[in-house]
């Protein structure tokens, strides 16, 4: 963002200031307060099984280990990177973006104005194959099967004459 504020492409730095804003006040504002603070649904799920808490420890590791030390990571991309994200620039920049997100969100929250919390359930991409291709495939492979047998009996007669 900060190289299109220097390139002086200030609709374009605005666009993404917006939009950085957005996602902050979405998911890292929203999301939380919704999954913490929200309406009970009553549903008590067990714990996840012992593979899926060393996938998430591991993904949390890698999350803030990435984000503390990035030069790992930039050391896999194909040309050199001279980006510092921690400089006092971007440190101010983020903090003022989320403390105004979070303003605004608490504003619209005490105010009402915020749109409220609809209670739904959320189809992923998930239900594709654990729905609809299971379902599609039932109902295919007994037609199929059906039609194997119908045939099977047409052959059977035609071989007896």
């Amino acid at each position: 963002m900060d190289e299109t504020a220097n390139q002086h492409y200030p609709i374009i730095w605005a666009i993404l200031v917006f939009a950085s804003a957005g996602v902050l006040s979405h998911s890292g504002i929203k999301i939380p307060y919704f999954t913490f603070f929200g309406h009970d649904s009553g549903l008590r799920p067990k714990e996840a099984p012992i593979n899926m808490q060393i996938a998430m420890g591991f993904t949390a590791f890698l999350c803030i280990f990435i984000g503390v030390y990035p030069d790992p990571l930039y050391a896999l991309l194909p040309y050199e990177v001279v980006y510092k994200p921690y400089t006092m620039s971007h440190v101010i920049g983020q903090l003022q973006l989320l403390c105004f997100a979070l303003l605004a969100f608490v504003v619209l929250m005490r105010t009402g104005i915020h749109p409220p919390e609809i209670r739904a359930v959320n189809l992923d991409v998930d239900w594709i194959y654990r729905r609809l291709i299971p379902t599609l495939y039932t109902a295919i492979s007994a037609k199929v099967f059906r039609s194997f047998l119908l045939l099977e009996t047409m052959v059977n007669s035609i071989i007896q004459l």
